[in-house]
């Protein structure tokens, strides 16, 4: 009988494991098609909800592509305008004049805060059933979610931490995970 309940219990906790992987979450680029997530296994990425504004200092372009262009062999950037700073269908061409030199990729406009609407990625990220480390929204602007080599969501950040912020570096260099 102790047995039967440990087995029943063992059932119970699988079946609340997460869904799937960061890898198996459909995105799609700015121009619509689709950006496979697969291919980045065995790099870091960083997802970052972008400035929709040369204005805007928070997230610099200028910032990204020093990054970018560092961590190439090890790094890609996956830039997110969010919906709910404003971005429009309409803004597309504008976004990607303002990236251009990044040498990042842009996905579509996404709804990045939690609630109904919010987009599957940023489900992902946000919530900790679904990437097993944090549960925390998106802070705005700037938000950056680093995740390792393996898939893992390892750090959050919010706009705070520039990419040129020295914590970047002892971030993105984050010796990968042995496999246990």
């Amino acid at each position: 009988m102790k047995h039967f309940f440990s087995l029943i219990a063992l059932t119970v906790l699988l079946s609340f494991s997460p869904s799937g992987d960061i890898y198996s979450v459909a995105v799609k680029a700015l121009d619509g098609n689709s950006l496979d997530l697969n291919q980045y296994k065995g790099k870091k990425v960083l997802f970052v909800v972008l400035s929709l504004s040369a204005e805007d200092t928070t997230v610099r372009a200028s910032q990204l592509a020093e990054l970018q262009d560092k961590y190439r062999s090890t790094l890609v950037i996956v830039g997110v305008p969010s919906i709910e700073a404003g971005f429009k269908t309409a803004d597309a061409d504008k976004l990607k004049g303002l990236y251009k030199d990044a040498h990042i990729l842009i996905s579509e406009g996404m709804n990045v805060n939690k609630g109904a609407q919010q987009s599957a990625l940023f489900q992902w990220l946000t919530h900790k059933e679904q990437n097993r480390h944090f549960d925390q929204d998106v802070r705005g602007v700037g938000s950056k979610f680093f995740v390792d080599e393996s898939g893992e969501l390892y750090a959050v950040m919010g706009a705070n931490l520039t990419p040129a912020h020295p914590l970047m570096e002892k971030i993105l260099t984050k010796p990968q995970r042995k496999n246990p």
